[in-house]
């Protein structure tokens, strides 16, 4: 016999209904017996594989197939004597683990809602109430939906000091750019964000709605909100539903693991993509601003410069401030397919403790911000380089609100002369691939790559500041420390031992370090 959640079901002498499941462990079940004809109902907890009486007969909780904490149906089964258990086969949902920020009180959430100029629907307010937001204990997900909860981006509660964590803050930096006010950002997933509605018709029934980052695209602001709102797909009905369908992670819930090699159907072709070559066809090494004359190999001591500079060019420090360059900020993560043989794809992007998921236009511009394209390498890369190489390449494409969208989102920075300094404050250096050392051929240049295919060729000081990177200091704490070293080394050359002019220079090759994928920058925390 097959019980339905909030159903009674007829056994003969008696209806049995099952009112509380608790997946466990153990997996209990609160089993209600009511006899035809009689007054009292008795009421039995018993663990999956108990017995309970049903008048004179003895019935065992058999089995459960547990959906959700909403959904399930329990088998009983009568029992005779000496009867052996079949062992249970159904699944069992596990509930979510997530870590509640705590409490807010009611003037708490009154100031709330005057920030954001809407109440919070009742369902909501009251989840709000009682745990200001919440962050999944690990990765959670509704089977059969395309996103994940993750420790990293947590529920949003009201967290004014925690601007990441922040409820109104989210709304500014996820709602605003891509939705209209009838929504509320509440999480940012692993796939899209999770919104709740506002509208009036939505109200008292709520409504929570998921917004992938694929139909993050069009017009930044109010132009492009509504065609983006028809990506919309609805979740659930409550913030109590919500939490009663989405459960850990389990490795059975997932697809077996299988390698599919270049050139099977199936791969992301990443290999197609300009900075990612195969070993057959890696480029020679590039050389980054050569020395005219190189360093005598009998004086070891002094270090080259990092950026010696042809006789006619007047000294770093007498050099006019250039344009703004722009930079792109993020480590690339690869390029993944949402399902079997679609044409979609996303590439993500890691910013920090967040991975950005990008359609095929936003990623190629953050792409060509590293350098790639046309664009000879000593011309500056700025905004307009960079929407004249995406030109190209996005023909009939409105860059401009593209590019306006990943300088809001802090994917791209502009970086002024006179605000180099304030940049390197705030963001370090990630480094990638191999350190080679130097040749006996070349000892005044040092080799970045893999093993016998060098990417690039710099001199000692930027090879110093790459093999630096991972201590996780700020390019600018960077700077300064190999500065100082330089200047109790008793160093002449002002390139070495000026902070500033270390950062000018090695700002000035930096998109070649990207382009070939030898750095990556991410924002402090």
């Amino acid at each position: 016999m097959s019980i339905r959640n909030n159903t009674v079901s007829s056994i003969g002498p008696a209806r049995l209904a099952v009112p509380r499941l608790d997946g466990g462990p153990p997996v209990r079940a609160e089993v209600v017996v009511m006899p035809h004809g009689a007054e009292e109902s008795p009421h039995y907890v018993v663990v999956l594989g108990d017995t309970f009486p049903v008048g004179e007969e003895t019935w065992r909780f058999a089995d459960v197939d547990m959906k959700n904490a909403h959904e399930w149906r329990v088998v009983v089964r009568r029992v005779d004597e000496n009867e052996v258990m079949t062992p249970p086969t159904g699944r069992v949902w596990k509930s979510a683990r997530l870590c509640s920020y705590g409490q807010l009180d009611e003037a708490q959430l009154q100031a709330v809602e005057a920030e954001l100029g809407t109440q919070l629907p009742p369902s909501y307010r009251r989840w709000l109430k009682l745990n200001n937001g919440a962050q999944p204990e690990m990765e959670h997900h509704i089977p059969g939906r395309p996103f994940l909860f993750i420790p990293e981006r947590p529920l949003f509660g009201v967290h004014p000091q925690h601007p990441s964590l922040d409820l109104v803050q989210a709304q500014r930096e996820h709602r605003d750019p891509w939705l209209s006010p009838d929504w509320l950002v509440i999480a940012n997933l692993a796939g899209g964000l999770l919104v709740l509605s506002l509208r009036m018709r939505d109200m008292e029934r709520e409504g929570i709605y998921f917004l992938p980052d694929t139909g993050l695209s069009g017009p930044i602001g109010p132009e492009g909100a509504a065609g983006r709102e028809r990506h919309l797909v609805p979740v659930t009905r409550s913030m109590g539903d919500l939490l009663g369908r989405i459960t850990p992670v389990d490795v059975s819930d997932l697809p077996p693991a299988e390698i599919v090699w270049p050139g099977q159907p199936g791969h992301s072709a990443q290999e197609a993509q300009s900075w990612a070559l195969r070993p057959e066809e890696f480029p020679p090494p590039v050389t980054l601003r050569p020395e005219k004359h190189p360093p005598s190999v009998n004086r070891p001591q002094e270090h080259p410069p990092l950026a010696v500079l042809p006789d006619s060019r007047p000294p770093a420090a007498e050099t006019p401030p250039g344009p703004a360059q722009v930079v792109p900020v993020g480590e690339f993560f690869g390029t993944f397919y949402p399902t079997v043989g679609s044409p979609e794809r996303i590439h993500r992007v890691r910013l920090g403790a967040e991975v950005w998921e990008l359609d095929n236009e936003r990623f190629i511009l953050w792409a060509l911000a590293h350098g790639a394209g046309a664009q000879p390498a000593e011309q500056p890369r700025t905004v307009s380089a960079v929407r004249d190489a995406a030109a190209r390449q996005l023909p009939g494409v409105d860059t401009g609100p593209l590019l306006d969208g990943l300088i809001a989102e802090r994917l791209l920075v502009e970086v002024a002369p006179a605000e180099a300094v304030e940049f390197a404050r705030r963001h370090r250096v990630g480094a990638r691939l191999l350190g080679l050392g130097n040749s006996a051929e070349e000892p005044w240049l040092w080799s970045i790559g893999f093993f016998e295919h060098p990417m690039v060729k710099v001199t000692r000081t930027v090879y110093n500041l790459w093999e630096r990177a991972p201590s996780g200091e700020s390019l600018w704490a960077i700077c300064q420390a190999l500065a100082a070293e330089e200047r109790e080394a008793n160093a002449t050359d002002p390139d070495l031992f000026d902070p500033e002019r270390m950062l000018t220079a090695f700002l000035q090759e930096i998109h070649q370090l990207l382009v070939a994928s030898v750095i990556y920058l991410e924002p402090l925390p």
